[in-house]
């Protein structure tokens, strides 16, 4: 059996959001040729590299930092509409 994966912690989450901040330009670009989604996977790459030097993370692969960052903004979208009944500035808000 696979061992199950750890939660990330939310000091894991605050550093994902920060980095990704970083790469915005790159990363939540709505392009989908094939240098930008080849562009996109080797920032994924450099980010998960970043996020695994840093001391208090515990080691990540870019599909599970992908899929954490795709779930923080989906929940921000979700808690948005509920709380104002539209999607009013959700983006880049820690």
């Amino acid at each position: 059996m696979s061992e199950k994966r750890k939660v990330f912690t939310p000091d894991e989450k605050l550093s994902l959001q920060e980095l990704v901040l970083k790469y915005k330009h790159i990363l939540e670009n709505k392009k989908s040729g094939f240098v930008s989604v080849l562009k996109k996977k080797q920032t994924w790459e450099t980010l998960a590299l970043e996020f695994n030097s840093l001391p208090h993370v515990t080691q990540r692969d870019q599909i599970s930092l992908k899929k954490c960052w795709e779930n923080i903004k989906s929940f921000k979208k979700s808690n948005c509409y509920r709380q104002n009944g539209k999607n009013e500035n959700w983006r880049w808000k820690l």
